[in-house]
């Protein structure tokens, strides 16, 4: 088998005197390197066999390698992650009163882990679940962003978008939190999907659509490798739960709507998005439509050709019968 070496460029920053020192070694004639890009290379390489056992002549085929699980492949390891036993577990009734999904919540299969998360945690009380939740999710998501970079995926195929992975570690969590957990009024997606709720307002618990998806295996995890970010079990699940949530509903059929009455062109659904809510500004249209965007897709509703103002956005075909569901609840 061919491989062909990908190059990616980046811009860092070196202390002046190796900097000095560097070029000067380079401009030696006896040197063995060419270029400052080739003796970074090779530092790279060196420092990778020295830290993680690598062998610097063994070619990767990262773009099929894609499903490697993410504690082989980037030594991750945490027994929250692990498919749980959950026979005997005591399950939450769902909230009766569910919220449509924020637009911050624009992706979908962060849910899957974290459900995995409460169920290894076992009736954690709100404090604690979210301390480890964030911990793990950040984690896990360095592992995607660094798979990602590695396979050099275009951003709109990155799997790491909406982890915590952001600059400022604390600030990201805290996203990822209202986001994904719990938000500052004691609701969040968890409680509003009917993925888990409260009991004896002391303990977070699953519900039993949570257990369901806290089982089902898991592609970011190396469980199954159908499915890009959610395996067919998960993305069952969160159809499931959007279903019985009619506000999400309400929200998810003004936007198919538009895109069946424009034939999917982004610039005019989001005139139409707009015009349904006349006291959001364009930036909140955009950040709405892009988060709808992001969990559709995840779960296999729409697809996306193209990028900006310029993108067109499909129904898939497969996906009629939830699209039925969604627009009978009219």
């Amino acid at each position: 088998m061919s491989y062909t070496i990908k190059l990616i460029r980046y811009i860092i920053n070196i202390p002046e005197h190796l900097s000095h020192r560097a070029l000067a070694h380079i401009d030696d004639p006896n040197t063995p390197y060419k270029s400052l890009d080739d003796l970074v290379s090779t530092a790279i390489r060196n420092q990778l066999s020295l830290d993680l056992d690598f062998d610097p002549n063994q070619k990767i085929d990262i773009k099929a390698d894609l499903h490697h699980n993410v504690y082989d492949s980037r030594r991750l390891d945490s027994p929250l992650l692990s498919r749980p036993s959950l026979d005997n577990i005591k399950l939450a009734t769902p909230s009766n009163k569910p919220y449509p999904l924020s637009f911050l919540t624009n992706r979908l299969n962060p849910l899957s882990i974290v459900a995995r998360i409460l169920a290894n945690l076992h009736r954690p009380n709100p404090k604690a679940f979210i301390k480890e939740a964030t911990r793990v999710a950040h984690e896990v998501g360095l592992q995607l962003h660094s798979l990602d970079r590695s396979a050099g995926l275009k951003r709109d195929k990155w799997r790491s978008v909406s982890w915590p992975i952001g600059a400022d570690v604390n600030r990201s969590m805290e996203k990822f939190r209202v986001s994904y957990l719990i938000d500052d009024s004691g609701n969040g997606p968890l409680f509003n999907l009917g993925l888990a709720n409260m009991i004896d307002e002391e303990s977070v618990c699953l519900t039993e659509l949570g257990k369901e998806l806290a089982q089902a295996p898991s592609p970011l995890l190396g469980e199954v490798s159908e499915g890009w970010t959610l395996g067919q079990d998960a993305k069952s699940v969160l159809q499931a739960c959007i279903l019985q949530n009619k506000h999400e509903c309400s929200s998810i059929r003004t936007f198919l709507k538009a895109v069946e009455k424009h034939e999917g062109i982004q610039s005019n659904i989001d005139k139409d998005l707009g015009a349904s809510e006349s006291n959001w500004t364009n930036a909140q249209v955009v950040s709405h439509r892009a988060a709808m965007i992001g969990r559709l897709n995840d779960i296999d509703i729409i697809s996306v050709k193209g990028r900006g103002p310029n993108a067109v956005i499909k129904i898939k075909s497969n996906a009629q019968e939830f699209v039925q569901q969604i627009f009978e609840g009219n």
